[in-house]
């Protein structure tokens, strides 16, 4: 392989790489029009039932939205983990 042709390539984070076309395109079919947020829409309903069906439940399913930080992270960990034990 040519100096030319070699990329070096970053992996320190999720946002060095672009999106895959899948994705893509799903994102863009979601983009369109005007729905409620969180959680009473028709995406997170249709998640939903994916994971009723993955699962073989009726149960009630509900989504987190994701942390934002590593700090976050550490302290939600840790809260609920002391809650858990205690």
């Amino acid at each position: 392989m040519s100096s030319a042709t070699l990329r070096i390539r970053q992996f320190a984070s999720d946002n060095y790489a672009g999106i895959c076309p899948e994705a893509w395109e799903a994102l863009a079919e979601a983009n369109t029009g005007h729905v409620p947020s969180y959680g009473d829409d028709p995406w997170t309903a249709q998640a939903a039932d994916h994971v009723r069906d993955l699962f073989e439940t009726r149960s009630q399913i509900g989504f987190s939205p994701p942390r934002r930080s590593s700090r976050s992270n550490k302290r939600a960990s840790s809260s609920e983990s002391s809650t858990i034990n205690k």
